[in-house]
């Protein structure tokens, strides 16, 4: 994983904020990209005009690699985007456990997948709401104990806090960890990271 470490650490100091901006991007979205889970929720802030290039460039960056996102919330310092895969969320939606537990929070699990994402955002105007784990593919018992023990000692703490299934979620960062590495590794070589996003190159270096 020390490639993809060194990356992260790397690109801060870049001198230009379109490099920054789609280096960071590339890295909190890869995933989602590459299907391997449904959804990546972004923050972009006004730091490094991050907030403006993705205001200028959504439209672009969504032709370009064909990927779906909702803006969950929009204020003067901070645009929240979920980024996400309409089968892969869909099919996390329609899951009969994740189904109910929405319904036990009020959702309305009848609609489409805009109604899902419609009563989402609404939800993002006045808090965070933490069952949006459901839309980036979290284990369901994972969200539940969060959401009931944010506190709690908890066993392993990645890409969500882990509460159950130690292994199994260990297992899956470390699948994770690799694929951002290698990704890490190309742009290091030199990739300009725009194009390595709008080219669609992303899948090519790790298959």
């Amino acid at each position: 994983m020390e490639g993809y470490k060194n990356y992260i650490s790397k690109i801060a100091f870049t001198e230009s904020d379109e490099d920054y901006f789609y280096s960071t991007l590339i890295m909190n979205i890869d995933l989602t990209v590459l299907r391997e889970k449904c959804g990546s929720l972004v923050s972009f802030k006004n730091r490094r005009n991050a907030r403006n290039l993705w205001l200028k460039n959504k439209d672009t960056i969504a032709t370009k690699t064909g990927i779906k996102f909702r803006e969950l919330k929009v204020d003067e310092d901070v645009v929240m985007v979920l980024i996400y895969d309409e089968n892969l969320l869909w099919k996390s939606l329609q899951d009969k456990e994740r189904n109910k537990f929405l319904r036990s929070l009020g959702y309305n699990t009848l609609g489409d997948i805009d109604c899902f994402l419609d009563q989402l955002e609404e939800r993002f105007q006045n808090d965070f709401p933490h069952e949006v784990g459901i839309f980036l593919d979290y284990p369901l018992c994972d969200i539940i104990q969060f959401m009931k023990n944010k506190h709690e000692c908890l066993s392993l703490n990645g890409y969500w806090r882990v509460y159950e299934n130690e292994a199994e979620s260990q297992k899956l960062f470390r699948h994770y960890n690799s694929i951002k590495s290698m990704l890490a590794n190309k742009l290091e070589q030199g990739e300009n990271p725009k194009n390595f996003l709008l080219e669609k190159k992303l899948g090519l270096c790790i298959h």
